[in-house]
């Protein structure tokens, strides 16, 4: 898939990154993507189709991705939008569309929480 699709880099504010990005006990980092060869990676490796549906409505800011690591692994990725100043959870994934459990499920309520993500 590397090849496909050019290069970009999506722009973020400073309040962008602070709001999504935090690192949480038991190692978890939530960050954005900082352009689209991470979201070919993140695709790749969790097998999902963020890497190529998800490309340019992220960098025409139509959609937020955010994704979530441990110990440098892939364990969750997430989209977001926006409505009336408040977050709003489209949809999250873990590897191959599964939906998380367990520890990584009980993280990511844990974020949703301190960032107001309902």
């Amino acid at each position: 898939m590397k090849g496909r699709f050019s290069y970009e880099r999506r722009c973020y504010t400073t309040s962008d990154v602070l709001h999504y990005m935090i690192l949480l006990n038991e190692g978890y980092k939530f960050c954005l993507p900082e352009d689209t060869n991470r979201l070919v990676d993140i695709g790749s490796k969790m097998n999902i189709c963020v890497g190529h549906l998800y490309r340019d409505k992220a960098v025409n800011k139509q959609c937020t991705i955010i994704y979530a690591k441990k110990a440098n692994e892939y364990e969750l990725c997430i989209e977001v939008s926006k409505h009336n100043n408040r977050f709003r959870l489209v949809q999250r994934s873990a590897f191959n569309n599964s939906d998380p459990h367990g520890n990584v499920l009980e993280i990511f309520k844990q974020w949703c929480r301190i960032k107001g993500v309902s």
